[in-house]
């Protein structure tokens, strides 16, 4: 599948609602919640999860429409490169602006195109998953959902 940043992965974009990508995409193969502070479980994300290696995140904080894409599918591809399941010495090669965000030592490390709003998880030298994210504004507070 083709990622395309500020935009989504594929037909599927970010603002959609779960309607939306249900009737895409079909139902999700597992469904979690996430609740970051216990002491507000009103903030709570919705996380869908496809056999494909596709999570999507659908925020209150964001009116439950969708505003995060995760892969670990090899098959996912950005300017047509895949990205998950590669050396990140490699990637860096490809993609000059790509830079180590934050180090977490033996957990892994977080390395990012920030042009882009594309985050990806690294353990030892291979990418693990992609992260990437709507556009936000100058202060980025508000996101700028993409035109349909």
């Amino acid at each position: 599948m083709k990622i395309l940043p500020h935009i989504g992965i594929d037909e599927i974009q970010f603002g959609m609602t779960m309607e939306n990508v249900r009737s895409i995409w079909g139902q999700p193969a597992n469904i979690r919640y996430f609740i970051p502070v216990e002491e507000n479980p009103e903030e709570r994300d919705v996380i869908w999860e496809y056999d494909e290696g596709i999570e999507l995140s659908f925020s209150s904080d964001d009116s439950f429409l969708l505003s995060t894409i995760e892969s670990s599918s090899q098959k996912d591809k950005l300017n047509g490169v895949v990205m998950a399941g590669r050396k990140i010495s490699e990637l860096i090669l490809v993609f000059p602006k790509l830079f180590l965000e934050q180090d977490f030592e033996e957990n892994g490390k977080n390395y990012e195109l920030p042009d882009i709003d594309i985050s990806l998880w690294v353990k030892g030298d291979v990418v693990e998953t992609v992260l990437f994210f709507p556009e936000y504004d100058k202060n980025g507070t508000t996101i700028i959902w993409p035109d349909r």
